[in-house]
């Protein structure tokens, strides 16, 4: 019996130091668990300020996007403004030609009046100056008369 007991004995340390070992290696493990978990504690709050930035940058997009299509509406406004320029324009760029023709042909009437008015001048002087010459022909005749008589 003896023999059965310390076979029992050494079954039981080799139980004790099995279950001694196998309590150790689970504090280890529990302990790499624990510390698996504040990482992952650090990483979930890592992945929230993530989160928060990324809600942060949609707003902004959305911002930036409502902006865009305000941009895109007065982009169009002006493009229909222009047009509206544009058609006033073509009616009173006709009129402007037209006014120019106009002042053209008035000019081209008026440098020939001019050079007419200068060539009746220049005859109205003959006319004069041949009138003053028979002018003092007559004085001559009547001073020629009046010593005659």
């Amino acid at each position: 019996m003896s023999d059965r007991l310390d076979r029992i004995e050494s079954l039981l340390e080799t139980t004790v130091t099995t279950l001694s070992i196998t309590t150790d290696r689970l504090y280890q493990v529990t302990d790499g668990l624990d510390k698996v978990g504040e990482r992952l504690d650090q990483m979930t709050g890592r992945l929230d300020q993530v989160t928060d930035g990324l809600d942060q940058m949609g707003e902004r997009l959305d911002q930036m996007g409502e902006r865009l299509n305000q941009v895109a509406e007065q982009q169009q406004r002006n493009t229909a403004d222009i047009d509206n320029l544009l058609g006033a324009i073509s009616p009173t760029e006709v009129e402007v030609r037209s006014l120019s023709q106009a002042v053209a042909a008035n000019e081209q009437r008026f440098n020939i009046l001019i050079q007419e008015m200068r060539a009746d001048r220049r005859s109205t002087q003959q006319a004069f100056q041949a009138l003053l010459l028979q002018l003092a022909s007559v004085n001559g005749r009547v001073d020629d008369l009046e010593a005659a008589s």
